[in-house]
């Protein structure tokens, strides 16, 4: 049985999704009105729209410079969900994908994260805000920074005992006894995750824009709540690199695609290497991925400081 709630003005919808009688139960749909209102905001201006910011080129050298993702390339991306959400064969995999297959013969996206056309639809609005934020500083520096957790790793079968509000509150309360928070400047975070097929785990780790006295409040992590290096595993636990491609780096550090980079054992240094290509998780454990993302909030996903809110179809 499912509920429906529509927001009129943006015309969308989120849904309370209950289980059929046929299935154990299974978490209502967790897309808030908070997430869903965004789709009441009128889409980003020019100058802070990454779909007209990233656009795909070739540089002199001959790379491809890929851009934002087109709207087809999601509903495809939605497809092959269906399909390989059905071939799996569990029950509330053939759920979820009854779910995404409806979605797509209706023409509106399914509001959750397993949908990759549902967050792109998202990733637009949030991302045009944040840019729309960051304009005044236009001159300051900005810094892209990743951080992994040791308690972060996460056993293949366990991913659903998981929940992203825990992760992103505990990362919430490191920024504050790191004094991250009282401190002045901008910075926005989106918990992302990786396969390990090596190591037969999930990583979690967190995305983050940061400008501002935060910058160097953000590196005394390093070293503190389990932001420590480990042997053969994890050799950068707080990682900055200076931005200078803004559209660029946010889009990527609000990524929604989950992809499989395990760390392979190299002979020629005898260590531990993290894999450079981004492939697609194998068939059970992209299901698991699905299946986790479809029970988890978008805006518990999302932390930024100050915190963006949205009142009668207008941010603060």
């Amino acid at each position: 049985m499912r509920t429906e709630q529509h927001d009129s003005e943006a015309g969308h919808t989120w849904s309370t999704i209950r289980p059929d009688r046929f299935l154990e139960n299974i978490p209502k749909s967790p897309v808030t009105k908070y997430d869903a209102s965004f789709f009441g905001l009128s889409l980003p201006k020019r100058a802070f729209n990454v779909v007209k910011l990233l656009r795909k080129k070739t540089l002199p050298d001959g790379t491809i410079r890929k851009g934002f993702e087109s709207e087809e390339k999601a509903r495809n991306e939605d497809k092959l969900r269906v399909k390989l959400l059905r071939a799996h064969g569990g029950a509330y995999e053939k759920y979820l994908a009854d779910l995404l297959a409806e979605a797509e013969e209706r023409g509106k996206p399914c509001p959750s994260l397993a949908s990759a056309w549902w967050c792109r639809k998202f990733r637009v609005r949030i991302l045009g805000e944040e840019l729309k934020r960051l304009a005044p500083y236009a001159n300051e520096e900005l810094f892209f920074v990743t951080l992994i957790n040791t308690q972060w790793k996460i056993p293949i079968g366990e991913l659903c005992d998981w929940k992203a509000s825990k992760n992103m509150e505990s990362f919430r309360q490191h920024l504050n006894r790191s004094g991250t928070t009282d401190a002045d400047g901008l910075l926005f975070s989106w918990l992302h995750g990786e396969y390990d097929h090596c190591a037969r785990c999930y990583r979690l780790h967190v995305h983050a824009v940061v400008q501002g006295d935060k910058i160097e409040r953000l590196r005394s992590l390093k070293g503190r709540w389990g932001y420590v290096s480990v042997d053969n595993d994890t050799k950068r636990p707080v990682m900055f690199l200076k931005i200078t491609k803004r559209a660029r780096a946010i889009s990527y550090a609000h990524q929604s695609f989950w992809p499989n980079r395990p760390r392979y054992y190299a002979r020629w240094s005898g260590k531990r290497h993290k894999s450079a290509e981004r492939t697609r998780i194998p068939l059970k454990q992209h299901a698991e991925v699905l299946m986790w993302l479809f029970m988890q909030r978008p805006s518990d996903l999302l932390l930024t400081q100050p915190n963006i809110r949205i009142e009668k179809h207008r941010t603060r």
